[in-house]
């Protein structure tokens, strides 16, 4: 789903005659294509992020932003494409709002913030670390705290995307992307115009 958002917001900027740019990472950098126009790019790049297979399994926002920070010597939009499953990245969001126009696109998967609503076991796996959990899925307490852990943390992030001023697009894995986003779009043209 990251991949094909990222594919729209580049075929948006194609559109506009803008260049573009794609920067992977994990606990590191992993891939950078810097920003050029034109539609060979645009479809090169698209074809390297379909190919892209991570190096490592982790996720670590704050150095990546400042490398990216450093790396780009002009204002430039940043759409940040994340499920923002982490921590400690603050500080560096805040810079990079500071120097780009930051655009936070938060990827949400229901199955990630919701139990399934069945009385049995189930087996979680955190795909970064490995770690594994049984969880008992018709537990209510287990359900509250799932949801008030997410609830937390959805109003950490909203804080500091207002804190920052920044506009972020929110997505659910579970319904069509393309709306959240071409909402944003147009609702940052009616504010530019």
């Amino acid at each position: 789903m990251a991949a094909e958002l990222c594919a729209l917001i580049a075929f948006s900027a194609l559109q506009n005659n803008d260049k573009v740019g794609l920067f992977v990472f994990t606990e590191g950098p992993e891939l950078y294509v810097p920003p050029r126009k034109g539609r060979s790019h645009v479809l090169t790049m698209i074809r390297d992020l379909l190919a892209f297979r991570p190096a490592r399994k982790g996720t670590a926002i704050g150095p990546c932003l400042d490398t990216l920070n450093r790396m780009l010597k002009r204002r430039g939009i940043l759409f940040l494409v994340s499920d923002f499953q982490d921590f400690g990245f603050e500080d560096a969001f805040t810079r990079a709002s500071f120097k780009h126009d930051l655009v936070p696109v938060v990827i949400e998967d229901p199955l990630e913030s919701e139990l399934p609503a069945v009385s049995a076991w189930l087996e979680t796996e955190d795909p970064e670390t490995g770690e594994r959990a049984t969880v008992w899925a018709g537990s209510p307490k287990a359900r509250a705290e799932l949801a008030e852990r997410r609830a937390a943390r959805r109003r950490s992030l909203e804080q500091l995307f207002r804190s920052c001023g920044v506009e972020h697009v929110g997505i659910r894995a579970d319904e069509p992307y393309a709306d959240p986003l071409i909402k944003f779009f147009r609702t940052r043209s009616k504010r530019f115009r």
